[in-house]
C-alpha cells in the first residue's frame, strides 16, 4: 500500500528491565520521525515520554496505544495516579475506546465488544460520549477536526453516515470474501467519499461504492478465468515444468 512499517520488539531480558526497554524503544521511534506510532501496551515510564512528546507535537500525527481498564475513568485514574502523568498532560489524549468481553448466548464463546467510545473534554477527568450524535459536537477533538476540514454539522453527519454504510457493506462482503476486509478497500471507500460532489447523499455514495465493488469483483473473476484458459492452452509439458519451477 506504500506505507513503510517499522516494528520495534522490546526484549524483556534487557539488563535495565522491560520498562526501560519500552522507554528506549519509544525514544527510538520518536527520533525516526514517522507520522504514526502504535504502542502495544502503555504501562510504565514510557508513558511519561509519550505524553511529553504528544504535548510538544513531536510524536507525529497519530498515536495509538492499549492500556488495561474497564472504562475511560479507570484509564484516566491509572495514567494520572498510578503512572504519575499530570492531568493536563493526559488531555493530549483525544479518544478512548473501551472493549469488553461478553459471552455469546448462541455459541457460548467469549467475544469482544465495544463498550464505550468517549473523548476528553475541557475538564480533566471528565469525558464526552461521542457515540451520541448531539454530544459529539461538544468534543474538543471534533471541533478541531471540523475547523481543519471546514465542515459544518450537517456535512459531518452525512460523512459519518456514508463511512458507516460503506464499512457495514464491506463487513457483509467480508463474510464470504476476506479480500474486502483488507485496508485497500478502506482506502477505496475514503477516496470515493473525497471525490463525490458535496450534494451527494450518504445513500448515493453507498450505491456508487457498491457499483465499484461489483465491477472490481467482476474484473477479478474475468482475470482468473483468463488465467485458467491460458493455462489450459499451454502445452502439458510446459505447464508441468512451470509447476516444478
Amino acid at each position: 500500500m506504500g506505507y513503510k512499517v517499522q516494528t520495534i520488539l522490546v526484549d524483556e531480558r534487557n539488563e535495565e528491565g522491560p520498562l526501560a526497554g519500552a522507554k528506549e524503544a519509544l525514544r527510538v521511534s520518536l527520533r525516526m520521525g514517522e507520522s504514526a506510532i502504535i504502542m502495544g501496551e502503555v504501562r510504565g515510564e514510557e508513558a511519561r515520554t509519550l505524553y511529553q512528546s504528544m504535548r510538544t507535537g513531536k510524536a507525529g500525527s497519530t498515536i495509538m496505544g492499549t492500556i488495561h481498564g474497564d472504562s475511560a475513568t479507570s484509564v484516566y485514574n491509572r495514567v494520572v495516579h498510578d503512572m504519575g502523568i499530570a492531568p493536563e498532560a493526559f488531555m493530549a489524549t483525544d479518544v478512548i475506546v473501551t472493549l469488553g468481553t461478553i459471552k455469546d448466548r448462541r455459541t457460548g464463546n467469549l467475544v469482544r465488544r465495544m463498550r464505550e467510545v468517549v473523548s476528553t473534554s475541557e475538564v480533566p477527568g471528565t469525558f464526552i460520549d461521542i457515540s451520541d450524535q448531539d454530544a459529539m459536537f461538544d468534543a474538543p477533538v471534533m471541533k478541531r477536526a471540523m475547523q481543519v476540514a471546514q465542515m459544518g454539522r450537517r456535512e459531518v453527519i452525512k460523512d459519518i453516515r456514508a463511512r458507516s454504510a460503506m464499512r457495514s457493506y464491506l463487513a457483509e462482503l467480508g463474510k464470504t470474501d476476506e479480500r474486502f476486509l483488507g485496508p485497500e478497500w478502506i482506502l477505496a471507500s475514503n477516496d470515493l467519499l473525497s471525490r463525490m460532489p458535496p450534494a451527494a447523499s450518504a445513500e448515493s455514495i453507498l450505491n456508487e461504492f457498491k457499483r465499484r465493488t461489483v465491477e472490481a469483483d467482476g474484473e477479478r473473476w474475468h482475470l482468473r478465468n483468463r488465467q485458467q484458459e491460458a493455462a489450459q492452452r499451454m502445452p502439458h509439458r510446459r505447464r508441468h515444468d512451470d509447476l516444478l519451477a
